[in-house]
């Protein structure tokens, strides 16, 4: 068996921006987008540059405001 080590100090990618945790209003709309077209929320977050709650946070947020419209 080989033994793995592991670097205690995480990868830093300089050019890469840090993830959103929080989606602005089109990025609900998109996250939305793209769950209905069959994505999970692991797929939309690499997509949107964004954490996987913060991708599921969108779609909730978007489908509610799909019912205050709607009602």
């Amino acid at each position: 068996m080989i033994a793995l080590k592991r670097n205690s100090v995480p990868a830093s990618f300089p050019d890469k921006p840090p993830l959103g945790e929080k989606l602005d209003h089109r990025g609900c709309r998109n996250a939305l987008a793209l769950f209905r077209s069959g994505l999970d929320n692991v797929d939309i977050a690499w997509r949107l540059e964004c954490t996987p709650a913060a991708a599921a946070n969108g779609i909730a947020a978007a489908r509610e405001q799909e019912r205050e419209r709607a009602a």
